[in-house]
């Protein structure tokens, strides 16, 4: 995986521990959420073992889409016992979503199996990127904000 990230991106997930060949061991994780019924693709084994169990805390410089809130890549405690709302957005939006973390205060970060990142929850449901890099800008930056769906 290859992420193409702004300077200012790049800056900010690296002061909290990130780096481009970062690589953790998730297997216990994707075993967990496989048991509860996700499915996982190559590109979400591939983002959690570069990002998993990293935490990262945007600036809020107020001149911005929204407020961000920190990025957390940390699907269990994000989506473990959440299969029937993956479930609900994967059939109504004709996806197959994955599990990352957390974003944007309560919601549950995802990625389909064609790299798009998505978040979602009880009564929301956005496209924050088309692929990890433009959401990470979305994300970390706040110019502009993730599209919601209706």
């Amino acid at each position: 995986m290859i992420l193409k990230l702004s300077n200012e991106v790049e800056a900010i997930l690296a002061s909290q521990g990130w780096f481009p060949k970062r690589r953790i061991d998730i297997r216990s994780w994707i075993e967990q959420l496989q048991g509860e019924g996700f499915h996982s693709s190559c590109i979400a084994a591939q983002i959690l073992q570069n990002l998993g169990g990293l935490k990262f805390a945007p600036p809020r410089p107020g001149n911005t889409a929204y407020a961000p809130d920190d990025i957390i890549f940390n699907p269990i405690a994000a989506a473990s016992g959440e299969i029937d709302r993956f479930d609900g957005w994967n059939q109504r939006y004709q996806l197959n979503l994955f599990p990352l973390g957390e974003c944007l205060h309560i919601m549950i970060l995802s990625v389909n199996e064609d790299g798009r990142v998505f978040a979602g929850t009880r009564g929301a449901f956005c496209l924050v990127g088309a692929d990890l890099s433009e959401a990470l800008e979305v994300l970390t930056l706040a110019r502009k904000r993730p599209i919601v769906f209706k």
